[in-house]
């Protein structure tokens, strides 16, 4: 059985604690005692074979970065697709095509308890009460003022209309080194995760330090 699109609380089935947004800098997925917040209330939307989850407050969706053990879950402009399976009343949601599916780490029903995908291994903690609020609807009446970090934060999802410019640089993939002290351009850490630090590095030839630029027409 598929779940209809709408209005959902997530419960985790061992803590009863909530899959919740954080209203921080890092708009971080977690589990917290349930308070009836907007940000504790996802909108689920059918997306191909999958589900989309959206939060009603901030308009993020749950997103992931990276496939392995322990990678967490935040609130992002951007979308995962995850894949929904039901044991009797409880779910369990998969990333498609692998074995990760998103739990409450170790089971721990302390509020802030990080949500994160881990392989599946049976545990209860690894599974989902679907609690439905209200049916889906595309266009709410009415949505509650965004706090103000979410705000800046939406603003910078929007995408916006650029009339190509003429460019001097061919689409290619390049460093880019600063006038000044000779370092380039690095990711962090060599970290793919959404937010990573960009800062100043020697030169080391990975794949973190290097830029692909592209004609605007091109991109996907």
């Amino acid at each position: 059985m598929a779940i209809s699109p709408g209005v959902y609380r997530i419960r985790n089935a061992q803590t009863r604690t909530i899959f919740d947004l954080s209203r921080e800098k890092g708009f971080n997925i977690h589990g917290v005692r349930q308070h009836d917040g907007a940000n504790q209330q996802w909108f689920i939307q059918r997306s191909g074979e999958g589900v989309t989850f959206k939060n009603v407050e901030s308009g993020q969706y749950a997103y992931t970065t990276s496939l392995h053990n322990g990678s967490k879950l935040f609130g992002s402009g951007n979308f995962t697709v995850w894949n929904l399976s039901q044991e009797e009343n409880e779910w369990i949601i998969s990333f498609p095509g692998t074995n990760y599916i998103i739990e409450l780490l170790s089971g721990n029903e302390a509020n802030g308890t990080a949500i994160q995908l881990w392989n599946n291994t049976g545990e209860r903690y690894q599974k989902w009460i679907f609690e439905k609020l209200n049916e889906w609807q595309l266009q709410p009446p009415y949505q509650q003022p965004l706090p103000q970090q979410y705000q800046a934060t939406q603003q910078s999802f929007q995408p916006m209309y650029q009339q190509p410019v003429p460019s001097p640089v061919s689409p290619g993939t390049y460093f880019l080194r600063n006038v000044m002290s000779g370092t380039l351009v690095s990711l962090y850490g060599e970290s793919a995760e959404e937010g990573t630090e960009i800062s100043g590095h020697d030169h080391s030839g990975g794949n973190h330090q290097k830029v692909c630029l592209s004609n605007m027409e091109t991109l996907p």
